[in-house]
């Protein structure tokens, strides 16, 4: 949530390079370049929509070509699908650890709060979920939203 607005979609990183010991595992689907519209839960009507498709395009390149999706479609439609319930649960009207406190309380995943001001000093409250991948039936990756604790045992290597 930024600036008290409605709760919305980040993005899902692979923890890789730098950030982490996962692989790159890039997509089989290489021959689109540019998403041409808006994932749903993307959609933020107090952006300019060229700010945000530029945000999308920028998750893409920086962490949805190591996400293992086979495509930009696959890895957003993703994001979004792990993204929904979350977001529908929030209340942004709450302090960040009462958020956080009720999705965990719901069974979600949440690895850490980070409650702070954003690039342009907006108030911003995220809520991070641990999520990770495992092997689909068409061989691509598939996330989902799993306690870090059990990653050893619900989770590709």
């Amino acid at each position: 949530v930024y600036g008290g607005g409605k709760p919305g979609v980040h993005g899902l990183w692979p923890q890789t390079g730098r950030y982490g010991t996962s692989s790159c595992v890039g997509p089989r689907d290489s021959t689109a370049t540019g998403w041409l519209d808006v994932p749903k839960c993307f959609d933020d009507p107090t952006r300019q929509p060229s700010e945000v498709l530029s945000f999308v395009n920028h998750e893409w390149k920086k962490h949805g070509l190591c996400s293992g999706a086979r495509s930009q479609r696959e890895y957003f439609d993703q994001v979004c699908r792990l993204a929904g319930p979350p977001t529908a649960r929030i209340n942004p009207r709450k302090q960040l650890s009462e958020i956080g406190e009720e999705l965990a309380n719901q069974g979600m995943p949440v690895w850490c709060l980070d409650d702070g001001r954003d690039r342009r000093g907006r108030r911003k409250m995220e809520v991070h979920l641990s999520a990770c991948a495992t092997q689909g039936v068409a061989g691509d990756l598939e996330w989902r939203l799993v306690e870090q604790s059990r990653f050893g045992e619900e989770c590709a290597r």
